[in-house]
């Protein structure tokens, strides 16, 4: 997506609309990175190092080759979108987008995705608040995500049996 810091949209996109947008109440036209880190904004919180954290998590392998699973979860009050990227024999990652506005959610990884995830996951990344310490190793069916947040976790790559052939 382009970045511009010209007017009228002073941000990286030109969509009114756009749904990340949308769900999270903000207005585009109001939201530049670059005036967020400018203006005096904890550059750990900006938007700006929110972008650069998701966009280095494209050059992970999983990311480059692996399956992708995603879904959308609007029910006792989670309001929850979140993807899956998995390669055999690399670092598996899922993140959550939790629109919801009020509310902490209290969920497990299997039940939210029925995806094979590690009993055991590091957390990676948290925006825009900070719960836990980078690398902390946490259960993946008992976690509570922030309200208007973006998690990001992973695990140690999975097992491959080196006798079946690829």
């Amino acid at each position: 997506m382009p970045w511009t810091s010209e007017e009228p949209y002073g941000g990286f996109t030109q969509c009114k609309n756009c749904t990340v947008h949308s769900l999270f109440k903000t207005d585009p036209t109001k939201i530049s990175v670059k005036r967020q880190e400018a203006l005096g904004g904890d550059p750990k919180d900006s938007t700006l190092q929110l972008f650069r954290r998701l966009s280095k998590l494209r050059e992970k392998e999983s990311f480059q080759f692996g399956s992708l699973k995603t879904g959308y979860t609007l029910k006792n009050g989670a309001d929850i979108f979140w993807f899956i990227r998995e390669s055999a024999g690399y670092r598996g990652y899922v993140t959550l987008f939790n629109m919801g506005l009020q509310e902490v959610i209290h969920l497990s990884l299997h039940d939210l995705s029925n995806f094979t995830v590690p009993h055991d996951v590091h957390y990676e990344y948290q925006w825009p608040t900070v719960k836990l310490p980078v690398n902390q190793t946490i259960d993946a069916d008992n976690l509570l995500v922030q309200p208007k947040s973006i998690t990001i976790l992973s695990w140690a790559p999975k097992l491959i049996n080196p006798r079946k052939k690829q």
